[in-house]
């Protein structure tokens, strides 16, 4: 135990003596203080005590956590923090394996496995006291300026961190592989970037199927209305057969209307099984950073996403349903917010697991 400790330790100090560190510090202190720079008095935006003439209908809690939620959340601590953190931590693996200096360790009685485990966890150190500290300033930045205080801020500091880790893992094997910094940062942001067009692309075609489906259900109730019109008009003897010919043909019409748009719809479920599938096996940063969100709205009490209009009238009129519409986002962010933790967390860490045990069967194989 003694020596994992040492073991953590040096590693602790070799990350700490990095500029990139520090300089990733003192960015999230300016981020923090221009964030309690910022206030609201008498439902006016203030800029270091100095009025800005800019009304704000919230109250200074809700503006602190709404700041904190899109700017120190979806802006600073998953995405520029972020790349400065892969930044730093790309170069663990491959300077310890290609400087010599892993030569000192694996002559001491210490396991690969468990030099290997430290290491990896040290680079995880790093994003953990970075998050640690912005979170802990913005706890109290929100408490001393917005007059509340909010402990579930901090429930970002885990899931930001199985975020990076989900990046961090794929990092750690490259260098593994490879013994190249460069090739870890390039080849992480790459699969980052591939993350992000499969989420894009998988949240693209389920608000198409949604609309598609939607579509089929306003059609079929358009038909079915329009078959009691129809009866309606048989039954009675005095009708003269035009109003009868004219919903008989609005009828064919819907058919064929529902039969395009059935067969379009089969393809784009097709596809979408299958890109729901990949993206099943692997890690989802973005359904990550959503869980977030629902849980800073639950603990923390964030202000809820105001509804965008009134549902629409399944009998109405309008068959060209399309992926935009109020009711169709309503059910696409419902299909979201519907997926488990068990899903979005339990496959990710799982895929990160697999990835570790490949990285460290590497590296506890390999001739140094």
């Amino acid at each position: 135990m003694i020596q994992t400790w040492a073991i953590f330790v040096d590693a602790y100090r070799e990350l700490n003596s990095k500029k990139m560190f520090w300089l990733v510090l003192i960015l999230s202190a300016f981020f923090v203080l221009g964030f309690a720079a910022v206030g609201v008095k008498q439902h006016t935006l203030i800029f270091l005590g100095y009025q800005s003439g800019i009304p704000i209908s919230s109250e200074p809690a809700e503006f602190y956590k709404f700041c904190f939620n899109l700017l120190g959340v979806h802006f600073w601590l998953t995405w520029a923090a972020m790349i400065l953190a892969l930044v730093s931590t790309a170069g663990i693996f491959p300077d310890f394996m290609a400087g010599g200096s892993i030569d000192l360790f694996l002559s001491k009685p210490i396991g690969r496995l468990r030099l290997f485990t430290t290491k990896y966890l040290a680079g995880l150190l790093f994003v953990a006291l970075q998050v640690g500290l912005f979170c802990t300033a913005s706890f109290f930045v929100i408490g001393f300026r917005g007059g509340t205080w909010e402990p579930g801020l901090f429930l970002a500091i885990p899931i930001v961190l199985c975020i990076f880790s989900y990046l961090y893992c794929i990092m750690v094997l490259v260098g593994v592989l490879t013994r190249s910094t460069i090739a870890s940062i390039l080849l992480t942001v790459l699969f980052w970037f591939l993350l992000f067009i499969l989420t894009s692309a998988e949240s693209g075609l389920l608000m198409f199927r949604i609309a598609g489906d939607r579509r089929s259900t306003v059609l079929e109730r358009q038909i079915h209305d329009a078959d009691e019109r129809i009866a309606t008009l048989q039954a009675r003897p005095d009708e003269t057969g035009a109003r009868l010919r004219q919903y008989e043909a609005r009828r064919t019409a819907l058919q064929r209307d529902l039969a395009e748009t059935q067969r379009t719809a089969k393809p784009i479920n097709l596809i979408h099984r299958i890109v729901f599938q990949v993206k099943t096996v692997l890690p989802k940063t973005a359904d990550t950073l959503k869980l977030l969100d629902r849980a800073l709205s639950q603990v923390a009490q964030l202000p809820p996403v105001p509804e965008q209009s009134e549902p629409v009238d399944p009998l109405s009129d309008q068959r060209n349903v399309q992926p935009g519409d109020p009711e169709v986002m309503r059910e696409y962010l419902q299909a979201e917010q519907g997926r488990s933790v068990a899903w979005v967390l339990g496959t990710s860490l799982a895929f990160e697991a697999v990835i570790v045990a490949w990285a460290a069967w590497r590296f506890c194989r390999r001739d140094f």
